[in-house]
């Protein structure tokens, strides 16, 4: 399944295609990769009941991944697959707008838009402890705790 996709991506001395210049090769090569990322996923999801995309601080995303992910997210369409967002209103790299584009590109799929504020010190706390797993200095959550704003 893969193998085909593979086809025409490299050029005589191993290298990768796309690192030509724009033209009609290099966007079907782009393409091609890009299919070939996203049926991986597929390969790997397989080999799962139930699968959560967990996509951390969408806010950096690049326009490759983005558009990998939209590619993702139309062939899971009938899957038991959930893609969890996170994103910091605060970090103001990229405009709200293609913020917004890129989650309205998940639409399809039933998505659910919730906007969370950030937790208190205690919840802080609780939770920086269960996720490291044992006991921390409080001295090391205050520091965590003010460098991420909760």
């Amino acid at each position: 399944m893969i193998e085909p996709l593979l086809q025409g991506l490299w050029d005589e001395d191993q290298t990768l295609s796309l690192a030509q210049e724009d033209s009609e090769e290099t966007s079907v090569a782009y393409e091609r990769l890009q299919d070939l990322l996203v049926d991986a996923f597929l390969l790997i999801f397989e080999s799962f009941e139930n699968i959560v995309v967990a996509i951390l601080d969408v806010q950096w995303i690049d326009e490759a991944s983005q558009d990998v992910l939209h590619r993702l997210a139309a062939r899971v369409l009938y899957r038991n697959v959930m893609f969890v967002c996170t994103t910091r209103t605060s970090d103001r790299v990229h405009s709200p707008e293609k913020l917004y584009g890129f989650v309205r590109g998940f639409d399809h799929l039933r998505a659910t838009h919730l906007r969370l504020g950030p937790l208190n010190r205690e919840g802080f706390s609780q939770y920086i402890q269960w996720f490291l797993g044992k006991n921390i200095q409080e001295e090391l959550i205050d520091q965590i705790y003010a460098r991420t704003a909760g």
